[in-house]
């Protein structure tokens, strides 16, 4: 037979178990705001026509669009899990509009032979798993604007999005000439 005092303790550790899953599920969420471990691994490449990779000793690196407005051109970065738990980073997806500028892709970082960005992405790929200090390429393909005369344009983020434990986030990855090299869409 149970008698109310054990079924007042019984409430008492149902009570407890939830509102340490709810402080738990609060606390997951606030450190997952601040989580950020996605960086540039130090290796970037074109990923085809229609770049140039240029590094000038007082501002940086950079990659330079060539085309004319309309064309696209693709830049290949080495990104690294630097955290802990294994993330996965998405393709732009439904959420994605004709007036995107920025596409990303995922793709192995070596290629046959070793060679960085030597594997394209899968086009139809939506994500891709990158564990703790794993590596991967990212893939930015660029559509030019319109550049009126004297006008520099630079593209010096990239959303990226990834997920943990079935929550996704934007993670604006910094491009900068003394890192990650900016695109140029236009140079006046």
């Amino acid at each position: 037979m149970i008698t109310s005092q054990q079924t007042a303790a019984r409430s008492r550790v149902a009570v407890l178990v939830a509102v340490l899953a709810g402080v738990l599920l609060v606390v997951g969420a606030v450190g997952l705001r601040f989580y950020e471990p996605l960086t540039w691994n130090g290796y970037v490449g074109p990923g085809g026509t229609g770049a140039t990779l240029v590094d000038d000793p007082i501002f940086g690196s950079a990659a330079v669009l060539d085309g004319p407005a309309g064309s696209t051109a693709t830049v290949v970065y080495s990104v690294r899990n630097d955290g802990h738990l294994p993330v996965t980073v998405f393709a732009p997806g439904a959420d994605r509009t004709p007036d995107d500028i920025v596409d990303v892709r995922w793709a192995p970082v070596l290629g046959p032979g070793n060679t960085f960005g030597g594997v394209r992405p899968d086009p139809e790929a939506t994500s891709m798993r990158v564990g703790p200090g794993e590596e991967v390429a990212m893939w930015v393909t660029v559509t030019k604007s319109s550049c009126g005369p004297g006008v520099t344009t630079t593209l010096d983020v990239v959303p990226i999005r990834w997920g943990l434990f079935g929550l996704t986030k934007v993670q604006q990855f910094e491009l900068s000439p003394k890192g990650p090299p900016p695109l140029v869409l236009c140079k006046a």
